[in-house]
């Protein structure tokens, strides 16, 4: 069976394994211990992006974001492919179809590592742009389009027990206990990633989605709207605003974390996994916790053109009236000709 998936994986990808992958299917047990020895390693990341979601109302000040990480992983999860040892691991030892569609998904990680390094992203995580989240994207994207081309491959028996088992899977899982932008953001870069992927694919075969790889995405902009992609739109540059203390996180305030702020806990909002930039131009920020504890955020956006800040300026005037935020213009020395809206907000 894994010969027939790893020569799928293959054709599909336009590239043959370097050395064969390491594949382990574990007990369920073994495997959810393993995925939470890779969520310990990501911890302190995690504790940096509670200020900053707690700030934006992202979540409640009460909640735990390490831990609605670990019940989430722990109820969705069934296999990962580790960069650093170049493992992938599956959950249980039952290969049914749907445990085939996720080692097709996983098995195209490990081809792609091969040829492009994913540990890359880790590096990404400290420049002042969105990489990070653009490879990140086209790392989920190239996976999905071979999953989604493999269930296409399947019987419909075949298909009719993948959604079976999946179902079984969501109702285990109540998702409603979740914090609705926690969700969105983690399916992001797969739904997004995958039409990225697909577009690439479309436009210029394989060989651009392989392009792409040595030059990803900068900006979470390109991600939703390939469109920009394709003529490597830059972000407009920003100048950093201040924090009223010592600063927990800094960096760029990009079209997805302007648009899943402004959908906020608004369910059918959420629905959509593939937000509209809606005229995003560029954006900074940076948090830190007030002397009484709160979580605070000041953040700076600006529109592609004027027209478009004045509607980002109106959007955010209405989610600012009921998230107990400032909102206001201010003077950007990196933009001299231009307003370019402030926003602040503690929590």
């Amino acid at each position: 069976m894994l010969p027939e998936l790893i020569a799928f994986v293959e054709r599909e990808r336009g590239h043959r394994f370097r050395s064969a992958p390491a594949v382990e299917a574990l007990a369920a047990d073994a495997f959810d211990a393993r995925v939470q020895a890779s969520l310990e390693g990501e911890r302190e990341e995690i504790a940096t992006e509670q200020v900053t979601a707690s700030a934006l109302g992202l979540i409640a000040a009460d909640v735990d974001l390490f831990d609605v990480y670990e019940r989430l992983l722990a109820g969705s999860v069934l296999g990962f492919y580790d960069p650093p040892t170049e493992k992938l691991y599956v959950k249980g030892e039952a290969i049914t179809p749907l445990r085939r569609a996720v080692l097709v998904h996983e098995l195209t990680h490990a081809l792609d590592d091969q040829y492009f390094d994913l540990e890359r992203r880790q590096a990404m995580n400290d420049r002042p742009d969105e990489s990070a989240f653009g490879f990140l994207s086209l790392i989920e994207g190239s996976a999905k389009r071979v999953e989604s081309a493999y269930r296409k491959s399947l019987t419909n028996a075949e298909r009719t027990a993948i959604g079976a088992e999946e179902l079984k899977i969501a109702g285990g899982i109540d998702l409603l206990s979740f914090p609705i932008s926690v969700v969105l953001l983690q399916q992001i870069p797969y739904t997004a990633g995958e039409v990225l992927a697909e577009h690439l694919v479309a436009a210029g075969g394989l060989e651009l989605l392989d392009r792409s790889f040595r030059l990803p995405p900068a900006t979470s902009e390109q991600v939703l709207d390939a469109t920009r992609y394709d003529r490597r739109e830059v972000a407009v540059a920003l100048t950093q605003p201040g924090a009223d203390g010592d600063a927990v996180d800094r960096g760029a305030f990009g079209a997805v974390d302007l648009q899943v702020t402004l959908i906020g806990s608004d369910l059918l909002g959420a629905l959509d996994a593939l937000p509209e930039p809606k005229g995003w131009g560029g954006g900074s920020y940076v948090s830190w916790k007030a002397a009484d504890a709160r979580a605070c955020i000041r953040f700076r956006v600006v529109g592609d053109t004027v027209g478009d800040t004045d509607r980002l300026r109106r959007d955010l005037g209405e989610w600012a009236s009921t998230a107990a935020a400032t909102v206001s213009d201010v003077a950007d020395p990196a933009l001299p000709a231009r307003p370019v809206i402030e926003v602040t907000r503690c929590a």
